[in-house]
Formats: C-alpha cells, structure tokens, sequence
C-alpha cells in the first residue's frame, strides 16, 4: 500500500486556517478589559473578608443548633429517664 502525501495545497490550505485562527483568537484577546492591579487587590480582600465572614455566620449557627439540641436532649432525659 502507497501512502499518500499530502500536497503543498492541501498543507498550505490548513497553514493559512490556523494562522487566521491565530489572529481571531488575538483579536478576541484585544477586546478583554484586563482590572487594573489596584482593583485586583481590593477584589480579593472582598472576597477573603466575605469568606471569613460566611464561614463566621455558618460556624455561630452551628453553635446555635448544637447547643439547642443539647437542651432539647437534656429536657427529654429529664422526662423519660
């Protein structure tokens, strides 16, 4: 069996595809509004602090159930024994 070569049209042809591809893909990357470095920072202290904080909120709620069912325990012992 002969394998086939490719032609230089065929090649050229795909060479050309992949460098307007290239292109586009560098053009997409011009129309990106990058933050500026002062905004990035404030960004992420935004979202340490709301993290923080929500895990601050879930840890005091869990303290709240936890002690609830404690009590509740502690009042049905005294019931039932």
């Amino acid at each position: 069996m002969e394998t086939q070569k490719s032609s230089p049209q065929t090649s050229s042809f795909s060479l050309k595809r992949a460098f307007r591809r290239f292109e586009d893909i560098k053009a997409e990357f011009m129309k990106i509004e990058w933050t500026e470095e002062g905004q990035v920072a404030t960004y992420a202290k935004i979202v340490v602090l709301a993290t923080f904080m929500s895990g601050m909120v879930l840890y005091l709620a869990d303290l709240v159930i936890q002690r609830t069912l404690y009590g509740f325990q502690a009042i049905l012992r005294l019931i039932f024994g």
